[in-house]
Order: C-alpha cells, then structure tokens, then sequence
C-alpha cells in the first residue's frame, strides 16, 4: 500500500482530525509535555510548516511548502537554538521514562502557548535561511537544465503545527 491509498489516506485524516479537535484523549496530539532521559534541559520543539513563493523569470509562481522540525532550550525570550539535525533527533527518539499529572501538563504547555510569540523573529529568520537554501538548490539545477532564474519569497507567518515540551527526567529503577 502505497501513502495514496484510500485506506492510507482516510487514516491519516482520521488521526489529524482527531489531534486538531478538542476532544480530551486524542489518538495524536499537536502539543505534548514529556518526561525524557533523552534531554538534560528542559528543551521545547516545534513542528512548523513553511511556505515558499517560487518566481522565475517566465512569470510563473509556485508554492512549495515543508515541514521542519526546530527547536530550543531555555525560555521563549532567550532562546537557545539546537541544530535541526538535533531537534528532528529528539522528536523522533525521544522515550518517556515518568509521568506528571495532567494539569501540569496542561499548565507547561498553555505556558509555553501565550509566550509563543516571543519566538516570532528568530523563526522568521529561520524561514528566510530555509528560503535562502531553497533558492540555491534551485538555482544549482536551473544553472545545469538553463531554464532562467529564480526568486524564492518565504511566506510569513510561518504555521506552527506543533509544541512539545521535553523535560529532563531518570529512568525509573527496576
């Protein structure tokens, strides 16, 4: 089976509609608070999605958009930036090793959700390297294939998709 397969496809919606609703225990969620040995410092990621306006010199546009996975340690004001090689590392390895309770969940994120805009610059630059390196990329092809210049405009704001909150913790002793 293929990712276009209806039954891919119709599961896929299920698990995304279920995350964006409010419903108490979604199958996915868009924001998480975890308790991971894999971080020493309270660490925060964010699934962002970016879009990018293609122009070239025939006066065509394109949008081409990605999904990127950023982030940071400390707080939203100053924030520490991990390598995107890390950040993406840490999404997808990180392990829970306890727990805490939901209202502390709920109170870490709502935190970290008013304050998210204190990220706003940083993650415009982001965009505009994302941009940047995009443009290279194309340049490098159209360069080998002559088919003309172009122009690479990262669409702001960016959409955040998701926040995850890793807080340091210790494997439990068996």
């Amino acid at each position: 089976m293929g990712r276009n397969h209806p039954l891919v496809e119709g599961l896929a919606r299920h698990i995304i509609e279920d995350a964006l609703s409010n419903t108490s225990e979604p199958i996915a969620a868009r924001c998480g608070f975890t308790t991971t040995d894999a971080v020493t410092k309270r660490t925060t990621l964010l699934l962002v999605r970016l879009r990018h306006l293609l122009e070239s010199s025939k006066h065509q546009s394109l949008l081409a958009e990605e999904c990127a996975v950023v982030g940071f340690t400390g707080s939203p004001s100053h924030p520490i930036w991990l390598p995107p090689q890390e950040a993406q590392s840490l999404l997808e390895q990180s392990r829970p090793v306890s727990d805490v309770g939901k209202a502390i969940k709920q109170m870490e994120i709502e935190e970290m959700l008013s304050r998210i805009t204190e990220l706003n610059s940083d993650l415009e630059l982001f965009a505009k390297e994302r941009s940047h390196s995009l443009a290279q990329s194309h340049r490098r092809v159209r360069a080998m294939t002559l088919e003309g210049q172009i122009q690479v405009k990262p669409q702001l704001p960016m959409d955040i998709l998701g926040v995850y909150i890793l807080h340091p913790g210790q494997r439990k002793q068996s």
